[in-house]
């Protein structure tokens, strides 16, 4: 009974530093798709970041540069959301304001990948800069065909 006792706890230590290691990761990358399509086929690789449209001069963000889109893809809009450290969002699209917030998924010539600018859907569309340091978090999406 004390082996069994001794098992347990020794377990129980041993998944709690797992656990309390794993809480600790930063998560930088990796494959989300997500939708109604049961292959999800598109881009099991995900894409990457290739730049930022930053103004060094003000610290303002104009628009990412995302690229690695398979050509799978091709045919489909490629769109992303960028959130800020006070919670607020911003959804990219193409670099003219107006309501179109997705960029069609063409075959660029590689390492050029697809610009994306912040648009604020609460202002029709218009073209926005944020601050660099008040973003957290930027999701891409891929939509159709």
């Amino acid at each position: 009974m004390k082996r069994i006792i001794v098992a347990l706890l020794v377990g129980g230590a041993v998944f709690g530093t797992v656990l309390g290691a794993a809480a600790g990761l930063d998560l930088n990358g990796g494959v989300i798709q997500g939708g109604t399509d049961d292959s999800l086929w598109c881009d099991a690789d995900g894409v990457q970041v290739l730049g930022w449209g930053l103004n060094s001069g003000t610290g303002m963000v104009e628009n990412v540069r995302v690229g690695g889109v398979n050509t799978d893809c091709a045919g489909a809009g490629l769109q992303a959301r960028i959130t800020l450290n006070d919670a607020s969002t911003f959804i990219t699209g193409p670099c003219s304001a107006g309501h179109d917030y997705e960029v069609p998924i063409l075959d660029p010539e590689p390492g050029t990948g697809y610009r994306l600018c912040f648009k604020d859907v609460a202002a029709g569309g218009a073209l926005v800069s944020v601050p660099a340091a008040a973003i957290v978090r930027l999701d891409v999406f891929i939509e159709g065909p």
